[in-house]
């Protein structure tokens, strides 16, 4: 009598060939799994981390200074939140205008626990530089820093803004 089979010696080279394709297979799910998930915990970190910032601007202290082609607006920012913050947009409305104009300017931050005085002319648009004559006075401006949901708007007093202090 004829015994038919798979050798013995077959048969273990398949199992260690399937056991080394399942390993192929499984490393490869792993390393994306793991990738996505450092990925998903740096952009909670940073929420986490956003939720402890905030700033305001002292109005007491903004001086306008225009003058007939533009116009520099000193502002103080004070940091009452508990990170660095960083000011990525500035967005300013006009008198003469219904539409906001986004500011060319370049980043700056505000340290933890830190007030700082800046120096923003409020006429160079990036689309170009803007002239006070075509677009009126300054109503109102707003800063965006780098997390979502922490800005502040600035609007001119009823009296109009500080021109000397």
């Amino acid at each position: 009598m004829k015994r038919k089979g798979v050798s013995p010696l077959i048969a273990a080279v398949l199992l260690i060939a399937f056991t080394m394709a399942l390993t192929a297979l499984l490393t490869a799910w792993v390393t994306q799994f793991t990738k996505t998930q450092q990925d998903e915990s740096e952009q909670y970190q940073e929420k986490i981390k956003c939720s402890g910032s905030n700033f305001i601007i002292n109005n007491d202290f903004t001086l306008y200074a225009p003058t007939v082609t533009g116009g520099n607006l000193s502002v103080r920012f004070e940091n009452i939140g508990f990170n660095d913050i960083w000011i990525e947009d500035i967005t300013v409305w006009y008198d003469e205008r219904t539409i906001p104009v986004y500011l060319d300017f370049e980043q700056f931050n505000v340290l933890e626990d830190e007030d700082l005085l800046k120096d923003i002319d409020v006429y160079v648009a990036e689309s170009g530089t803007l002239s006070s004559v075509d677009v009126g006075d300054l109503k109102k401006i707003q800063f965006k820093s780098t997390c979502e949901g922490v800005w502040f708007i600035l609007e001119r007093p009823v009296v109009g803004w500080n021109t000397n202090l």
